[in-house]
């Protein structure tokens, strides 16, 4: 999807342009999403709940990996434990230098 975006028209070094293009396409798909979801320590940058899952998601200018330790390091999954659904954590990277976005690194915490 990234890939078909004009490039004069990304906003450069901005994680909150990749932000919003991914909440808006989720929103879109009728997918349940929170921006900035707050937290006793953070803020989740997006939270998509559907009818069995919570998706926990951190977008990162620079890896995947990144991103997922930073969901574990302030413990973004913590206010969706009294769920009874599986609670995935997803950390997505996203390379400046070909505005797009690596291979999500994805743990499930619950299945």
């Amino acid at each position: 999807m990234f890939a078909s975006i004009p490039y004069d028209i990304f906003v450069r070094g901005r994680e909150g342009y990749y932000h919003t293009v991914i909440y808006l396409l989720l929103r879109l798909s009728g997918i349940p999403v929170r921006a900035e979801a707050e937290t006793n320590i953070g803020r989740v940058d997006a939270a998509a709940e559907t009818g069995t899952h919570i998706y926990i998601m951190e977008f990162k200018l620079g890896t995947s990996e990144e991103a997922l330790a930073q969901i574990k390091e302030k413990r973004y999954h913590e206010p969706f434990l009294n769920s009874e659904k599986s609670i995935v954590l997803v950390g997505i990277g996203i390379d400046p230098a070909t505005r797009s976005i690596t291979d999500p690194s994805v743990e499930t915490l619950r299945k």
